[in-house]
């Protein structure tokens, strides 16, 4: 909302009514204009959705080239039901997007009920999503840090490192 330091010293911690007030008076920016009145889950929401929306009217996407059409027809979707197999499926020897979270399900679901894996070892395990066990450990992290793969529970191994396991029903 760019406020200078001392403006934000003064008035980060206050009542939003004086906090809005302070940011029209003396912000340089625009933007700010359209600052709601009530600063609640719902204004902050709205004023993402529409920040948003301006920018990608003013950074539009590129038409799509012939070539990425082509290879969009070409590349099938993957059912997203977490508790069906992952399996991975191709067109024209090429593989389709792979899809870490299934990747996880399944290498958890090779192993006993209640087993603990690091993020280490759900990367270098084989699945149908990742039959080499090329799978980033970066990608394993944020979606465990994320809380967002169905069926799996984020955790910590007893060395303390981020680890996974099968929520219990």
């Amino acid at each position: 909302m760019d406020t200078t330091q001392r403006l934000n010293q003064s008035v980060s911690n206050g009542p939003w009514v004086a906090r809005r007030k302070e940011i029209l008076e003396r912000s340089a920016l625009n933007i700010n204009r359209s600052l709601p009145e009530e600063w609640d889950d719902r204004a902050i929401q709205a004023r993402g959705a529409s920040l948003a929306s301006v920018l990608c009217d003013a950074l539009p996407r590129p038409a799509a080239t012939d070539r990425a059409a082509e290879h969009h027809e070409e590349t099938l979707e993957v059912d997203d039901d977490p508790a069906a197999t992952p399996e991975i499926r191709s067109v024209a020897g090429r593989p389709g997007r792979r899809n870490v979270a299934k990747h996880i399900l399944a290498v958890l679901h090779a192993h006993p009920v209640g087993a603990v894996l690091t993020v280490s070892q759900i990367a270098n395990a084989a699945s149908p999503e990742y039959p080499d066990a090329d799978v980033s450990p970066g990608a394993v992290s944020q979606r465990l840090r994320a809380g967002n793969v169905s069926g799996v529970e984020a955790t910590t191994n007893s060395a303390g490192s981020l680890a996974a396991t099968l929520r219990r029903h």
